[in-house]
């Protein structure tokens, strides 16, 4: 399929991310979908030690709470520039 604006490519690329990156980054875990080919794995090297420890805080809340409380507590407790 090709796309011929903007919002066609993000809405191809919403509806096709389970072909190469099924991870849930709010949940943490694999949504293998009919389609999937293929899993990438990452460690996220280059990913500071508190901003790891920030995200799988916000893993736990999502994962407690849901998403609306794990996105209040985002705003809350954000990064901050």
């Amino acid at each position: 399929k090709i796309a011929y604006n903007i919002d066609e490519l993000i809405e191809y690329c919403n509806n096709e991310k389970s072909y190469f990156n099924p991870y849930n980054m709010n949940t943490g875990k694999i949504e293998l979908k009919p389609n999937t080919i293929s899993i990438h794995h990452y460690a996220g090297t280059w990913v500071s030690k508190k901003d790891k420890f920030r995200g799988n805080i916000y893993k736990f809340i999502y994962r407690i709470g849901g998403k609306k409380i794990a996105n209040l507590a985002r705003k809350i407790f954000g990064r901050k520039k």
